[in-house]
């Protein structure tokens, strides 16, 4: 799927020596968070997630992290995020366990990256 896609494209980018790629990097990142903010399907929301988590884990891309917003804006969804998997901890589909996973590398993400920023 795109996102995946996209994802690896910024993962080759974003381990290249001096990033080259800024403005394609920032430009995946929005992309990226289109979909988790926008996305009605939360299997396509929790992959997004998992690509940014891919992209923006690495501690020296956190320049472009602040110029996009990236980890603002997702401690913003993570209440939303939080609700839209209880409700379908009721009835889990076969997408249940990525979504989970999902949810709970949300939450260590925004908790890591709000920790440096206060470092």
């Amino acid at each position: 799927n795109i996102v995946r896609i996209v994802a690896i494209v910024g993962v080759v980018f974003s381990k290249q020596a001096d990033l080259p790629n800024v403005d394609t990097l920032k430009n995946i990142g929005i992309f990226l968070l289109t979909i988790v903010c926008g996305d009605k399907d939360l299997w396509v929301v929790s992959e997004a997630l998992d690509s940014l988590f891919d992209v923006f884990g690495e501690d020296h891309l956190d320049s472009i992290d602040h110029d996009i917003g990236l980890t603002d804006r997702l401690s913003k969804f993570v209440p939303e995020m939080k609700s839209r998997v209880n409700l379908i901890k009721r009835k889990p589909d076969e997408h249940y366990p990525v979504i989970s996973t999902a949810k709970t590398n949300l939450i260590r993400f925004v908790k890591y990256k709000l920790s440096k920023k206060k470092s």
